[in-house]
Formats: structure tokens, C-alpha cells, sequence
């Protein structure tokens, strides 16, 4: 089961996934994971309130492995979220945008230095425009 440190919700439906990564290995897979659990959630709390059925949505994220942030826009469709559920490989290929920000010194400790965390706001203040839509 996938399931996400945090999510920002509004109406009923999840916006923007939040994963730790608490053993230091790659996120992607389980934020991905995350994704299409999201979207499947949404589908169905759509359909519960008789809405209009969603067929696809980017999902945006983002993973902190340390102090140091990855941001995701994952498009998940039907068809994906389909193919996960039957345990097949999809027949079309998913899109994962993943950004990776470039600090300005690497240090086992990145929230330290002051330009690290100037570069890390203004990378999050520009993902703000993906939350939501």
C-alpha cells in the first residue's frame, strides 16, 4: 500500500504529495506509487459526489532525502492507474518530470549555508504554481 508522509488537500481531493525518505535510497519509486494511489482516490471521491469522472491528472510532489528536496509532476491516467491495479505493464508510456535543484555548495549539511536555503525557497516558491492545477 502507498502512503505518503503528507498531502495537501482542498474539496476532497489530494494536491500535492509530500514524501521523507527515511532510508536514504531513491524516492521515485514510491512517490510514483503515491501518485496513482492519489489518483485513484480522487476518481473515486469524484465519483462519489456524482462529479464529472477525472481521466487523467498531474499530480505534483515532492521527496526530501536529508535536507536536500527533489519536486515531481507525475501524470498518472486511467489507463495507468488500470494497468497498476491488474498488475500489467501500462500500453503507454508515463511521463515523470523530476527536478533536482542546484545548490550552490554541497554539504552534508544543505540547510545550513545561506545560499543553499535561498536556492531551495525560491524552488519552492516557483513549484507553488503546480499545486492546485
Amino acid at each position: 500500500m502507498a502512503q505518503t508522509d503528507l498531502c495537501v488537500m482542498n474539496d476532497n481531493k489530494i494536491l500535492l504529495l509530500f514524501q521523507e525518505d527515511k532510508q536514504l535510497t531513491s524516492t521515485q519509486p514510491q512517490v510514483i506509487a503515491e501518485a496513482i494511489a492519489a489518483f485513484g482516490m480522487n476518481v473515486r471521491m469524484q465519483e462519489g459526489c456524482c462529479l464529472p469522472p477525472i481521466n487523467s491528472m498531474t499530480l505534483p510532489a515532492i521527496t526530501m532525502t536529508g535536507s536536500n528536496p527533489t519536486f515531481y509532476k507525475i501524470t498518472v491516467t486511467k489507463k495507468l492507474a488500470s494497468a497498476v491495479q491488474l498488475g500489467i505493464y501500462p500500453a503507454t508510456q508515463t511521463q515523470v518530470l523530476e527536478y533536482i535543484p542546484v545548490l550552490p555548495r554541497r554539504d552534508s549539511l544543505n540547510m545550513t549555508l545561506l545560499d543553499n536555503r535561498q536556492e531551495i525557497v525560491a524552488c519552492l516558491a516557483a513549484f507553488k504554481q503546480f499545486i492546485g492545477n
